[in-house]
């Protein structure tokens, strides 16, 4: 069984003034990460 575990800390910050007060998850484009999170198990 293949295994993939991602720690991606500081995406869900705070709210940030550059980025017109969103997170930088938020303005984040994540086609690779929506991939997986819709073909895989996640929790």
């Amino acid at each position: 069984m293949k295994s993939l575990i991602m720690i991606i800390d500081g995406m869900a910050d705070r709210p940030i003034p550059e980025l017109g007060e969103k997170t930088p998850l938020e303005v984040a484009e994540t086609p690779n990460m929506d991939k997986l999170a819709e073909n895989g198990i996640n929790g």
